[in-house]
């Protein structure tokens, strides 16, 4: 009307505000993974110039980070449970950009193991941070979009690895930065962690200048307020059940995605006889398609749970492990490429779209002071178990049992059909107390606010 002021209401408000600070904590969940394992596309190199082995370089892509990464988690989720968030988590950005520009001037192994243990104590903070803000900004369900806006940023990140990391070394091997002072003079893959490292310094400055810490445990009426100080949960001993064996059979999941992750661009490189950068391509493209998926099926498992299945969370997980780990194990056994990119496309995405499920449950169930801690717990999980194991063994395995040159796929083969089924195993036994849990969940009136 005529003279009237348009005005935006509060609830509505809160809400783009949320979703601003989603976009942001997305772009630095990409920025994170890009700057973790952009070192899977220099492994050649890398080896070269300080003389180390697979088994080397499976300690710096795997237990370098893990170990620090599991030790300083749950202590940062403790702080960010109670202290400010945006402070904690843009401090953390700057710890792991720095580390991540600081190892492209390691001049051994030990310093570059130093710098990765840094980079994990700052990376560690991101998703209990990220969790425990999105909480306070979206009631419990309307929780499972703007989770999984951000968890994809995970697979956005593994992706941009490979497509942003093989764009920028070939721009280093054709010259493009030689103008850049110094740069022409160091080797490609100290130069390539100089340029990953700079954006997270950027993007961590504008989200502290842009963005106020929220309220805690505010939104909503008073059954929202009640799940978020309860959980969704009768008791600790069955909370307990739940996360003990999903989380530890998600873990196990890990060990099959992180090690295809380090090591099947080195596979194709080695069995197929491609190129770093076409291999980095190819196996980009199977991330970015698992990207697609991550962000779709728990948005779509939502839906399906609000009509009346709540448990279909945890039956669409087992499902996408058996037939993701399937498919990914017949690549594996393929002598054309062609096939082998088939099958590992679709069996990667399969994998990488039950990825954020896990965190989702989080995301409905945890009650919203001990939210970061309960996220720190599955973070952990997959670091010790999966980042350590999924690099580390396929590593062992090809030096020790079938030979560095010819037995990766045979590595990768051996370590996967030990952990699909023991995944399954863990989250079968977690079936009771999720569909409990989800009954509480999608039964009440949560979707309004007060």
């Amino acid at each position: 009307m005529a003279g009237k002021k348009w005005r935006l209401s509060p609830e509505r408000g809160w809400l783009i505000g949320g979703w601003y600070v989603v976009i942001i904590l997305t772009l630095l969940y990409i920025l994170a993974l890009i700057d973790r394992l952009v070192l899977t596309l220099l492994i050649e190199p890398l080896k070269q110039d300080l003389n180390i082995s697979d088994t080397a370089v499976s300690v710096l892509l795997g237990p370098s980070f893990a170990i620090l990464y599991s030790l300083a988690a749950f202590p940062i989720a403790f702080l960010i449970d109670r202290g400010n968030r945006i402070v904690i988590l843009c401090t953390a950005v700057f710890v792991w950009s720095a580390a991540t520009i600081g190892s492209a001037f390691a001049e051994n192994f030990t310093a570059l193991v130093i710098l990765r243990a840094v980079l994990a104590i700052g990376e560690a903070a991101l998703a209990p941070a990220a969790i425990s803000l999105i909480g306070d900004r979206f009631l419990p369900v309307q929780r499972t979009t703007p989770t999984a806006v951000f968890l994809a940023g995970g697979h956005m990140g593994t992706a941009s690895t490979y497509f942003v990391g093989g764009a920028i070394i070939a721009l280093l091997e054709g010259g493009a930065f030689d103008i850049v002072p110094g740069m022409a003079s160091l080797p490609i893959w100290r130069s390539t962690l100089i340029l990953v490292g700079i954006p997270g310094m950027l993007l961590a400055a504008l989200l502290l200048l842009t963005t106020r810490e929220p309220a805690r445990g505010v939104l909503g009426t008073a059954a929202v307020r009640a799940l978020e100080s309860e959980g969704a949960f009768r008791s600790p001993s069955v909370a307990v059940r739940f996360y003990s064996c999903f989380l530890t059979g998600h873990a196990f999941k890990a060990v099959v995605t992180y090690s295809a992750v380090v090591w099947f661009p080195t596979y194709l490189v080695r069995t197929f006889d491609l190129s770093p950068a076409r291999a980095a391509y190819y196996f980009g493209f199977a991330v970015l398609l698992s990207t697609a998926l991550a962000v779709v099926s728990p948005i779509a498992v939502g839906k399906v749970a609000r009509r009346g299945y709540p448990s279909v969370l945890i039956y669409t997980y087992l499902v996408g492990i058996s037939l993701g780990g399937a498919l990914y194990l017949l690549s594996l056994l393929q002598t054309d490429l062609t096939l082998t990119l088939i099958c590992a496309i679709i069996g990667f995405a399969l994998l990488g779209c039950v990825t954020p499920l896990p965190v989702v449950a989080i995301a409905m169930m945890a009650p919203s002071g001990i939210r970061a801690r309960v996220t720190s717990l599955n973070y952990i999980a997959l670091n010790v178990v999966g980042l350590t194991l999924g690099s580390l063994l396929v590593a062992l395995f090809s030096d020790h049992v079938f030979g560095a040159k010819t037995g990766l796929g045979y590595s990768l083969i051996t370590v996967t059909a030990i952990s699909i089924p023991v995944t399954f195993a863990f989250v079968v036994s977690a079936i009771p107390p999720y569909v409990e849990a989800a009954r509480r969940v999608y039964g009440r009136n949560l979707d309004k606010a007060a």
